[in-house]
């Protein structure tokens, strides 16, 4: 009697054991199916409908960090001209110091050029400054230097038609292209080494650009894209 009662004692202890190890597994698989489900239709870690690419608004501009890379230093032309004051991940910024992204907070210093508008700023990540190329402007999407300096030279004399006064490939100045080309680096911690025409159209020229930072070549080269827009050259698009 006491052999069957052992017996059904330790057949109960088993079920129970076996009862909580099934809900462990369980709860396991599903924590994973849902961890796995999230990582599949989230690879990025953003969440759905947040804007991953850091950007901050400053003085009615938009400076956007184009994935260039960081930098551990800064030149001593770079100077403290505020912090980040909110981040929104899921509105573009409209005022000053307010920013969008991933990698920015509030309380980030940014640095910049003592210029009215400069044409990169950088935030210190504590330990790296992240670079944010000016992307657009009040007035236009597309980002102007020196406009007047830039406009773009017509052999025919001036007429009133708006055939005679389009712009052609051939008419194109190529080294006021290039000097604005090297006026833009100025502003930033590159130097041009050499440059090469990628592609040229009446309203769309693509240069090459083997740039240098401390008096190293950085690798790889470097792609600016200009665009004519009411009669004047404006570079648009920077990085690799």
């Amino acid at each position: 009697m006491r052999k069957l009662t052992s017996l059904i004692i330790v057949l109960l202890i088993s079920l129970f054991l076996c009862s909580c190890m099934g809900e462990k597994v369980s709860k396991y698989t599903s924590q994973s199916s849902e961890t796995d489900e999230s990582l599949i239709n989230n690879p990025t870690g953003v969440s759905e409908g947040q804007i991953q690419q850091p950007t901050i608004y400053y003085q009615g501009n938009l400076y956007s960090y184009s994935f260039q890379g960081f930098q551990t230093t800064l030149a001593s032309r770079y100077a403290l001209i505020g912090v980040i004051k909110d981040v929104d991940l899921y509105n573009m910024p409209t005022e000053d110091f307010c920013a969008t992204g991933v990698d920015l907070q509030s309380g980030q210093e940014v640095y910049a050029e003592t210029t009215d508008y400069p044409s990169l700023i950088f935030v210190d990540l504590s330990e790296t400054y992240m670079p944010l190329t000016l992307v657009s402007n009040n007035d236009s999407s597309d980002v102007e230097i020196d406009g007047e300096k830039y406009q773009t030279t017509s052999t025919e004399s001036d007429s009133t038609s708006s055939e005679e006064s389009t712009t052609t490939v051939e008419q194109v100045d190529m080294e006021s292209i290039e000097a604005l080309i090297k006026d833009y680096y100025e502003k930033t911690v590159f130097e041009v080494e050499t440059m090469e025409l990628e592609s040229k159209t009446a309203g769309s020229i693509v240069y090459t650009i083997c740039a240098s930072k401390d008096g190293v070549v950085q690798e790889p080269n470097r792609s600016i894209h200009l665009k004519l827009k009411d009669g004047i050259w404006q570079v648009v698009n920077e990085g690799y």
